[in-house]
């Protein structure tokens, strides 16, 4: 019986270590698919947004349009409730935008500046990097430039 029972703690043990070999093997199989499933998603969300009407326009009505928004870039340094500097924002998109944004002058002359009593050296620095980011872009296209 003392056979027997060694036996059977054996088997017991091989058991123990065929389940943890299975279970293992099941994990990294789970983290695959996981992975695979996960990718799949992406290259479905990829996919959607390029059925999305936006991506259908014609680069250059997208460039009028861009044009029409770029009329008015105020670089003001986060202030609450300003807008945002449109040919930056515009060109932080996607590829395609930044593409069209870019190398076109004119989006990136029209600035506007509004001075605060409260600006902060922090802000004042913020401030003349995107100035500078503007001025570099708009190479030589003349600039307009609203001061309040």
């Amino acid at each position: 019986i003392k056979g027997l029972l060694n036996q059977a703690e054996e088997d017991l043990a091989g058991y123990d270590l065929e389940m943890e070999r299975v279970r293992m093997a099941y994990e990294e199989e789970m983290h695959r698919l996981r992975l695979r499933c996960q990718g799949l998603h992406i290259y479905m969300t990829n996919l959607t947004a390029l059925q999305s009407p936006i991506r259908r326009l014609p680069e250059e009505l997208l460039s009028l349009i861009f044009l029409h928004c770029c009329k008015e870039n105020d670089l003001t340094a986060d202030y609450e409730g300003c807008r945002e500097a449109m040919a930056m924002t515009i060109s932080c998109v996607c590829t395609r935008w930044r593409r069209l944004a870019l190398p076109c002058p004119v989006f990136w002359s029209n600035l506007t500046i509004t001075f605060a009593y409260r600006n902060s050296k922090e802000e004042e620095a913020k401030l003349v990097h995107k100035l500078s980011i503007y001025l570099e872009r708009s190479k030589s296209h003349p600039l307009t430039l609203e001061l309040t």
